[in-house]
């Protein structure tokens, strides 16, 4: 007798089909600093444009990577947004 296992390997392998790969652990990256603190977390601007807050993150699709960024002037009332599908 055949354990529930080797039971769904084989049907899978016959149907050629996979299950889906899961990533096991995270890093936690928030805490981990990345670039120097230029600003020492001080948002307070002088004047209009003078301190800009950006980000960009990589994000993985079916199709390859997707990059999206938004950048917030730190003394104005709007922020600017993108996507693309390379940094180039």
């Amino acid at each position: 007798m055949s354990s529930p296992r080797t039971v769904r390997t084989r049907l899978m392998r016959q149907a050629a089909i996979q299950g889906i790969y899961r990533r096991r652990g995270r890093k936690n990256l928030v805490s981990a600093a990345t670039e120097e603190d230029l600003v020492r977390r001080n948002f307070d601007a002088d004047w209009p444009g003078a301190l800009w807050l950006t980000d960009i993150t990589e994000h993985p699709t079916g199709e390859g990577k997707l990059y999206c960024a938004a950048a917030v002037a730190a003394s104005a009332a709007f922020m600017t947004t993108g996507a693309t599908a390379s940094l180039t």
